[in-house]
């Protein structure tokens, strides 16, 4: 399924994989943060 809750993908998860361009990194870390 799609969603844009990151507490919904995030939720019970081991591993995150951020595939992701080096310039916004530090940006998407940021906002999954709070959910790892």
């Amino acid at each position: 399924s799609i969603t844009s809750s990151l507490g919904e993908v995030l939720a019970d998860v081991e591993t995150v994989i951020l595939a992701v361009p080096s310039q916004t990194m530090r940006r998407n870390i940021r906002l999954i943060a709070d959910y790892l």
